[in-house]
């Protein structure tokens, strides 16, 4: 029997807490001897410390807590134990600069849910030595409502930031970063598969610029606000044109009063001070379609969109490699094109209309789900890269 220890940090809407506590009932559905650890308060810290220093078989954690993290002599705390540690990342790496940057040993492993982020990874942190594409699982609702009694047409759980917000930010960066910006925001929206990265280093090249790896990590972070526009220019465009076509839209999440729109009776804003990771699963089990739009990820899946078919929804969705890979448009999920959002309100009103065809999607969709992204199968995936299981 694995014996496992799972850190449990701090996270927006507890998603990644919930996340832990998931995974951790994963790896307890696969034999495994779990303790999970949470901090709340500073001594939870030195419990955690303490832990890591014990005998498990494997340690976990979302985010890659304490990857960074120096003992007194000034070595890396990871370094001095011989237990595989596992951090999964839900974001760019770039989010995580300070953390990667350590030079760790090679009992430290890194999953990321996008294959992009495995490359750059591979590319600009070289201190990270096993790197892995985990895909996304997802989160089930406590009841199952049959789909032609959910009371809620389309669903978008998600953080509303203004795009203007992310131009603030990127006007106040030094005249040459900003000009940069502005850049590599046109190359990003002239071809939708290209990454934060991709697009400086096109931008780089085309003006015969070289900088070191450490110079070009620096400047990633500097960029963020960059991924951040991008995001949010497209749930702009998404939900405005489906408002200004008579969709009713439910919303929920922190930022949502300040979305500003002349179809404010089709908006339905659920709450804007962002609500707990358990109600957001009860509201996505309420609903016919559930919406994603995360345009950063190029290969990758994102945890609404799984949770949307466990709870037997439609998800509706633009494409990416990893979605192509493992759905099939128009059987069990739907994918719209991000460059014709136009489109957008045709199909949500087809699948609104066509109640037994939409039911037919959210089923298999759903079996899918179940098959292959509950969070068990991401505990045997990691089970399998770190303990050869």
């Amino acid at each position: 029997m694995k014996k496992i220890l799972i850190l449990k940090g701090i996270s927006q809407y507890n998603v990644l807490r919930y996340a832990a506590d998931a995974i951790a009932s994963g790896f307890k559905d696969l034999g495994c001897q779990v303790k999970v650890i949470g901090f709340h308060a500073a001594d939870d810290f030195d419990v955690a410390l303490r832990e890591i220093m014990g005998e498990y078989d494997l340690i976990f954690s979302f985010q890659a807590l304490f990857f960074d993290y120096k003992l007194e002599d000034n070595t890396f705390l990871y370094n001095n134990i011989s237990t595989p540690v596992f951090g999964y990342i839900v974001d760019h790496p770039s989010y995580h600069h300070e953390r990667l940057s350590a030079e760790l040993n090679s009992n430290v492993y890194l999953g990321c849910i996008d294959n992009k982020h495995v490359s750059y990874i591979r590319r600009y942190y070289p201190g990270i030595k096993n790197v892995f594409y985990i895909p996304h699982a997802g989160f089930e609702s406590k009841e199952r409502i049959p789909f032609e009694k959910k009371d809620i047409d389309l669903f978008f759980p998600g953080t509303y930031t203004p795009s203007l917000s992310y131009v603030e930010a990127i006007n106040q960066l030094p005249d040459i970063f900003c000009k940069t910006a502005y850049k590599i925001i046109e190359y990003m929206q002239n071809d939708l598969t290209v990454t934060l990265e991709g697009a400086l280093e096109v931008y780089f090249n085309s003006i015969g610029f070289n900088c070191s790896i450490d110079e070009f990590r620096e400047l990633m972070v500097m960029l963020l606000p960059v991924d951040g526009y991008i995001r949010s220019f497209y749930r702009d465009l998404c939900i405005h044109t489906l408002l200004e076509n008579g969709i009713h839209v439910t919303v929920a999440g922190n930022g949502w009063r300040e979305f500003i729109t002349s179809y404010s009776e089709n908006l339905n804003v659920i709450s804007d001070k962002g609500i707990d990771i358990e109600n957001v699963i009860e509201l996505i089990g309420r609903s016919k379609i559930v919406l994603n739009v995360i345009p950063t990820y190029k290969e990758g899946l994102h945890e609404r969109l799984i949770t949307g078919m466990h709870c037997n929804a439609v998800s509706l969705t633009h494409s990416s490699t990893s979605i192509e890979k493992f759905f099939k448009n128009k059987e069990n999920i739907v994918i719209f094109d991000l460059n014709n959002t136009d489109q957008l309100p045709y199909i949500v009103n087809d699948l609104l209309t066509d109640v037994n065809k939409s039911k037919e999607i959210a089923i298999k969709g759903c079996s899918i789900a179940a098959g292959n992204h509950k969070w068990s199968d991401r505990a045997r995936d990691i089970l399998n890269i770190c303990c050869n299981i």
